[in-house]
């Protein structure tokens, strides 16, 4: 396992599942978390988690779809830890539905979140990344990123979006010390709700043994 103490990482959608999962495991392993979300309650449980095992947590009221939200989370980040090393892009949503019940709104709010989001942090921390010539950037993305399933055609389709732009992002960045990875889950089963991540919490163990 990389030795990740003291660096500084920050997740999104860190209020439950695979967010909250892999902030705690990161901070387990001495890494300085920027907990992100809108649910700041949530973030707060999580934040009182990681301090009583001896972490350290600052909760972060962000909506990933807001850019101006998440320019301004990522700057009181920086300004209380000095510099991210690591994302993890985790925030999305997973309705399921069949097309020809053209759930339309579902269908916006999927691409809002787990496209437009995930660019929209990236594009906030990848310039702090390139300028200390240094980075790690996880994509959080499901076997629904390279396999189409039932019920999920948009949901796959962001999935397939994130794959693509994880592997250019990596092409392109690679050279500047920056690495970018996207992390799959198993197949994605049916959601108790329509805001429910297809990823099981346990599945965060690949955050610490991937960061380098």
């Amino acid at each position: 396992m990389t030795n990740i103490s003291g660096r500084v990482a920050l997740v999104t959608g860190a209020s439950s599942g695979i967010g909250a999962a892999t902030a705690l495991k990161l901070a387990e392993a001495g890494a300085k978390i920027g907990i992100a979300a809108r649910r700041t309650d949530k973030l707060e449980a999580l934040k009182g988690e990681i301090t009583l095992k001896g972490g350290e947590a600052l909760v972060i009221e962000m909506d990933v779809v807001d850019a101006a939200s998440v320019e301004a989370g990522v700057q009181k980040m920086a300004d209380a830890f000095g510099s991210i090393d690591i994302l993890v892009n985790n925030a999305g949503l997973m309705p399921l539905s069949d097309l020809d019940q053209l759930k339309t709104n579902e269908w916006h709010k999927m691409v809002d979140v787990n496209v437009k989001g995930l660019l929209n942090v990236t594009a906030a921390v990848l310039p702090r990344m390139i300028k200390q010539h240094s980075g790690h950037i996880f994509n959080i993305s499901s076997i629904a990123g390279r396999k189409v399933f039932k019920g999920l055609s948009v949901y796959c389709a962001t999935k397939h979006a994130v794959a693509a732009f994880s592997d250019g992002l990596r092409m392109e960045v690679g050279q500047k010390h920056i690495s970018a990875s996207p992390a799959s889950s198993q197949a994605p089963s049916p959601p108790s709700s329509t805001t429910t991540s297809p990823t099981p919490a346990t599945d965060s163990k690949w955050t610490i043994s991937q960061v380098r």
